[in-house]
């Protein structure tokens, strides 16, 4: 039990049953949202409205209500009576039982978009929990935990005072470069603050019986504009213009192909220029591609993705792409071969064939099954982490790059010359369909600001 001045939220039932348990002499009042006007006092403690809490000089409120209820006061007293998180608990965490702690925990993580949780210590078990289907009477079939080397969080053990707070520390070092996110409660008033890593950014969130110190990992995002003509570029620091093929009719300020290139292939393989230049001459953790004209943006909103929501999507999914287009009743292949003069094509689809079989023969399924289905994610943008960007790059222009260096694009108008670049964007999707990442697709806005 902890010890100062208290206040109880909450007179039904459950308090009825607990009040001979507190000491009385350290209740300075009672409250409840259906406070009968006519009830002064309670065993000679005075009963108050919700918002007289705000007079008086106290240490803890305890919620005397079940979980449902109690999370409605929670929220009633930090939002409407700015009442500190540090100071409200439930009579469960008070008496020091089994709190709503991991109930709290997993409400947090679902609205993190965290779906798997790497408990090495055993959090949960000594908890009292024993699966996900009944965490103090609420399911969490969504979220999955135990030891796992994939999860997308490791949950640390309590912070309880200096001992575990070192032990926390340690294991943050320990596992630093296996999780982008680590997390531990802190169950001792105070010390949620002490501890930081420069590789981390780190900040608590508070819930019902909850305080949770979370570390995530700092991850610089870029999203390259690609182009090959002058336009305004969008102001957020987070979009990079790139510039693609032939510059010298560029007037605006942006990057170039230089370094590590293959430039000479852009009339070709079009915007996959730039895609191989990000590839070899940057570093960013999250990095993606947008065009000139076209840029993700949310279903909701009709402008342009923002760093957070970049963030919001990647800690649930492993890429983003293009809304899928559909081809049918054509296939993609149909859909191709109509779009390009007839022998660019043949003579594109035979390329890449050879190339696939030469460098990637296990992907030889995949392809014919993607240009003969009747959808495939458009235009070459998407958004990734590096370590995912760069497994692709490595297929793809095993692929692409022999399959454009054999591709004479001489006899064909300039739109067919580009025939291997219109492969490319489909063996995007032939890649996702051999591997199972976790796909989220996004609508576009066509912004064209073309100067």
């Amino acid at each position: 039990m902890l010890d100062g001045r208290i206040i109880i939220f909450g007179m039904g039932l459950l308090f009825q049953k607990r009040v001979k348990q507190f000491d009385i002499s350290k209740v300075i009042a009672i409250t409840d949202n259906n406070k009968s006007s006519e009830k002064k006092d309670v065993f000679g403690i005075p009963v108050i409205l919700p918002e007289e809490i705000r007079r008086l000089k106290y240490d803890f409120i305890v919620i005397c209500t079940g979980y449902e209820i109690a999370e409605e006061i929670y929220l009633q007293l930090t939002k409407e009576l700015q009442v500190p998180e540090t100071k409200i608990l439930s009579d469960r965490k008070f008496f020091e039982e089994m709190s709503w702690e991991p109930r709290s925990l997993l409400k947090v993580c679902r609205e993190l978009g965290i779906s798997t949780i790497a408990d090495d210590d055993g959090y949960f078990y000594n908890h009292g929990i024993l699966s996900n289907t009944n965490v103090r009477g609420q399911e969490f079939a969504d979220i999955a935990w135990g030891k796992m080397n994939n999860a997308q969080v490791m949950l640390l053990p309590e912070v309880c005072g200096e001992a575990s707070l070192r032990y926390a520390y340690n294991k943050l070092q320990e596992y630093k470069d296996a999780f982008r996110i680590i997390m531990f409660p802190v169950n001792t008033y105070g010390y949620e603050w002490l501890m930081e890593d420069n590789e981390y950014d780190s900040y608590c969130v508070y819930a019902l019986d909850l305080q949770l110190k979370i570390f995530r990992k700092k991850e610089e995002v870029s999203i390259y504009v690609i182009t090959h003509k002058n336009f305004s570029a969008p102001i957020d620091k987070m979009y990079t213009t790139l510039w693609v093929g032939d510059k010298r009719s560029c007037s605006i300020p942006c990057l170039s192909e230089t370094g590590d290139n293959i430039s000479y292939l852009n009339p070709k393989i079009n915007e996959c220029t730039g895609i191989y230049w990000i590839w070899k001459n940057t570093k960013e953790e999250i990095v993606g591609l947008n065009h000139y004209r076209r840029y993700f943006k949310t279903d909701m909103l009709q402008d342009i993705l923002s760093e957070k929501e970049v963030r919001y999507f990647l800690d649930k999914y492993d890429i983003l792409v293009y809304n899928a287009t559909c081809t049918y009743p054509r296939t993609n292949s149909e859909f191709l071969r109509e779009s390009i003069d007839a022998k660019a094509f043949e003579c594109a689809m035979l390329l890449v064939k050879n190339a696939i079989m030469e460098w990637q023969p296990d992907y030889k399924e995949a392809f014919d099954r993607t240009m003969e289905g009747h959808a495939f994610f458009p235009c070459n943008m998407f958004i990734t982490r590096r370590e995912i960007y760069d497994r692709y790059c490595e297929w793809l222009f095993s692929i692409i790059i022999p399959a454009a260096e054999n591709f004479d694009a001489t006899p064909y108008d300039d739109y067919s010359k580009r025939a291997i670049g219109f492969f490319a964007e489909r063996l995007l999707t032939v890649w996702l369909y051999k591997n199972s990442y976790c796909i989220k697709e996004l609508p576009v806005l066509l912004k064209d600001t073309t100067l």
